[in-house]
């Protein structure tokens, strides 16, 4: 005679003690639990690669627009935070946490707010209209420049330098400004990695190599040092000048002495001993580069 099956008298079967839904349940919430970690983690990431600007509200409109083109073609991080003036007055008396501060000329209004800052870069300009006598109307307008400011002891120099040459940049930021009715600055042609050639004199190039290293360091761009004798130095200038190989001419020549003639050369004297090719796609860079080899 065959016996009914009975489960609970069977030895070799037992009813499961977490079913399928017991153990979906436990997946998704284990899963769940790595998701929040992994997003504490990469939020921390994203935090410290960030660039930190801190602007003034007055050009919230251009920095906004071209803060956004400047995210998708680098591929960089940036959060930026507008302030009024009062506040900035505030916010400028404390330590300085940002790298950028985009600021308008009147909100540094001391010497010691200026000192705060190693690179000044205008950007762009705009009239501001200011009333003078409510009673009488009377209304004063005043050009005034907004400058990329980035402090001494920036860590992210190289990033927020990038950045303020691509505000500048006429085929770049300076398109968001136009726009926004703000006056143009002729700032240097957009690179990413800009490369500057440097010809000066055999001694020269031993003073100057270890300020200029720190400079790419900072700046985040590449400088190629030629050195010449002094009189090789010149005749070389000349050949190219009357050549068509306009493509080696230095951006900038650095002088031993006083005594170069610049006549009929494509140059222009930034001071006694420095010139500038008039042709040089980074004139600022130059600039900001003969700044740093005089104060450092």
């Amino acid at each position: 005679m065959i016996k009914p099956y009975n489960p609970e008298q069977t030895k070799y079967f037992k009813t499961p003690k977490y079913t399928g839904v017991t153990l979906s349940l436990l997946s998704l919430f284990v899963l769940a639990s790595m998701l929040v970690v992994w997003q504490k983690t990469t939020t921390s990431i994203i935090h410290e690669d960030e660039i930190l600007v801190l602007a003034d509200s007055f050009s919230k409109e251009p920095i906004t627009h071209a803060v956004n083109e400047f995210i998708l073609e680098m591929n960089l991080t940036v959060k930026v935070s507008f302030h009024s003036k009062k506040e900035l007055d505030s916010i400028l008396k404390e330590s300085l946490t940002s790298d950028l501060y985009l600021l308008m000329e009147d909100d540094l209004n001391s010497t010691k707010r200026s000192s705060l800052f190693l690179e000044r870069i205008p950007v762009a300009h705009k009239t501001l209209n200011q009333l003078l006598e409510k009673e009488s109307g009377i209304i004063n307008s005043k050009n005034t420049a907004l400058l990329a400011c980035i402090p001494f002891h920036s860590k992210k120099s190289s990033d927020s330098l990038l950045l303020a040459r691509y505000l500048a940049a006429p085929s770049r930021g300076q398109f968001q400004f136009a726009k926004s009715g703000w006056t143009g600055v002729d700032g240097d042609t957009w690179g990413k990695n800009p490369r500057i050639k440097i010809f000066c004199g055999l001694t020269t190039k031993d003073r100057i190599d270890q300020k200029v290293r720190q400079f790419e360091s900072r700046e985040g761009v590449s400088v190629d040092i030629e050195s010449f004798q002094n009189t090789d130095l010149e005749k070389t200038i000349q050949v190219l000048a009357k050549s068509n190989a306009k493509n080696y001419m230095p951006d900038l020549i650095i002088l031993e002495k006083e005594n170069f003639d610049t006549k009929g050369f494509p140059f222009k004297k930034e001071s006694s001993t420095s010139l500038i090719h008039l042709e040089t796609r980074f004139e600022l860079i130059c600039q900001r580069l003969l700044s740093h080899l005089k104060t450092s």
